[in-house]
């Protein structure tokens, strides 16, 4: 899931993870959300600086993603691949011409989904409309050499890991920068089993060193989720990269994207 103003960024997204992962196999879906703080928060919590309490509608978010949108991903796919419908890379169609949002540089995050078992040479995206009355029924998320990977930045991020706790459809989690400051979702990790196969985590040097008091706990989460996810038994990776949190946005995204990718022949030990 994206906001309008990280459009711009998916163009080079796409070409980081293409270059790191060393493969086109893949497709790389993006869906819009409103408010990353309302649409991709777990629960209701308080707000920071001032702002108002995050929504805590990830539920409704994630109920959308499985039962209207991996279906429409999924047939549209179909259509590409059957010459029936021209594939695109144009991800400027996401949004409609309008003003710039007025919180688009004080963004929260950007949750993306991809598919990893596409031919070589698959475009980078379809035009996502509404799912038509004689779209096939595909409620069960399967097909053929096809593997979800779900991912993102920040509280996308944070999304992300969450959603791997609610269903065992995504393969792989990419968390690029997971706001794991976010009430009690370490004593979530805790208390529940994890339902994917791979986790990827990553957080900036400097992320920790920032004067919010809720925000600075950022450090101590990630350790404390390495931890958890280490006896979980799956595959998993944590990375430091250099610099604070705003920063790197899209390269960070797409490095846990293309670790996913660059595994994926452990795919084949895990069935």
């Amino acid at each position: 899931m994206v906001e309008r103003h990280q459009v711009r960024f998916i163009d080079k997204e796409m070409a980081m993870i293409r270059e790191l992962a060393d493969t086109d196999d893949f497709l790389l879906a993006c869906v819009r959300v409103v408010d990353c703080n309302e649409d991709l928060t777990p629960w209701v919590a308080p707000g920071i600086f001032g702002n108002s309490d995050f929504s805590g509608r990830g539920p409704q978010t994630l109920d959308y993603l499985l039962k209207e949108m991996i279906p429409m991903i999924l047939h549209e796919r179909d259509l590409a691949l059957a010459g029936v419908i021209e594939p695109y890379s144009d991800f400027s169609s996401l949004f409609p011409p309008a003003a710039a949002d007025s919180n688009s540089e004080n963004h929260a995050g950007s949750t993306s989904v991809s598919t990893e078992g596409f031919r070589a040479g698959s475009p980078d995206g379809f035009r996502l409309g509404s799912p038509s009355d004689s779209q096939p029924d595909y409620a069960d998320h399967t097909a053929s050499g096809v593997r979800f990977f779900l991912g993102g930045y920040s509280i996308g991020a944070l999304f992300a890991l969450w959603t791997a706790y609610q269903t065992d459809v995504f393969s792989g989690i990419a968390a690029a920068s997971p706001s794991l400051w976010y009430p009690d979702f370490i004593e979530y990790m805790e208390d529940h089993q994890i339902l994917t196969d791979a986790v990827y985590l990553s957080i900036g040097t400097k992320e920790e060193s920032i004067r919010n008091r809720v925000m600075s706990r950022v450090g101590d989460g990630i350790r404390a989720a390495d931890e958890i996810l280490s006896r979980e038994g799956i595959l998993k990776t944590f990375e430091w990269n250099q610099g604070k949190h705003f920063q790197d946005q899209e390269k960070r995204t797409a490095m846990g994207f293309a670790w996913l990718l660059k595994n994926r022949f452990a795919w084949t030990l895990l069935d």
